[in-house]
């Protein structure tokens, strides 16, 4: 049992805790589960086991064992017949639905998959907590102004950007600084341009030299700036 356990940490479609959700001991057969990471529980066949690290012990416990059955209900987890110490660190594997990976070929693929839909704040989550797809438009109102791709420090892998196809002027990428001189913003509507490696999206700014013409993008984020 413990073997088979430890293999599934970190697999697609396998949630633990304490990385996605929180299990904290509640009574000698009973867990408390909570956090937004943890996968909805509609069959208790989702519940693979325990792990229960003892402070007091060199040794691992695992659950179920034997007879022993888990369920949860209201986010507190039963094993029945369990002996949990409170001052225990739990692992609890849960199975939930099969989530992506933090790479830019994945970034892309999803990107082209679901378009460039600005309200679609999060099309998709990953493995690593707080990271998923992010996508945005930025409305180049006044001229040769540069403009944040996010008002506020957002932590990203990577970003792509895109100047729409029916827009007028020509629009550039860059830094704070930039006003007429930058790189260019590719016209691309069926296919990904390079990414933008960049650690915060607010650090990522256009411009262009027609009021009005918009610029769209989706960016990969991720937990914190690093």
């Amino acid at each position: 049992m413990s073997l088979q356990l430890e293999r599934l940490l970190g697999l697609p479609g396998i949630y633990f805790s304490p990385v996605h959700f929180t299990a904290t001991y509640l009574s000698a057969t009973t867990l408390t589960l909570a956090g937004a990471g943890m996968p909805t529980i509609t069959d208790r066949s989702q519940i693979l086991g325990v792990i229960e690290l003892r402070a007091t012990e060199a040794r691992y416990k695992y659950y179920p064992s034997r007879d022993l059955m888990i369920s949860e209900a209201a986010g507190t987890l039963t094993a029945t017949g369990a002996a949990f110490a409170a001052t225990s660190i739990f692992i609890v594997l849960i199975a939930g639905p099969v989530q992506g990976f933090n790479t830019v070929q994945e970034a892309m693929e999803v990107m082209l998959a679901v378009g460039l839909d600005p309200t679609s704040s999060s099309v998709k989550n990953y493995n690593q907590v707080g990271s998923g797809v992010v996508s945005f438009t930025r409305d180049l109102t006044v001229i040769n102004t540069a403009y944040p791709c996010a008002a506020s420090s957002t932590p990203i892998w990577c970003a792509f950007i895109f100047a729409r196809t029916a827009n007028v002027g020509t629009a550039i990428w860059g830094d704070s600084t930039i006003t007429t001189i930058g790189a260019p913003v590719p016209k691309i509507a069926t296919m990904a341009m390079p990414p933008i490696y960049i650690n915060d999206l607010a650090k990522l700014y256009v411009a262009g030299s027609n009021a009005g013409d918009d610029v769209d993008g989706v960016a990969l984020t991720r937990a914190h700036v690093s």
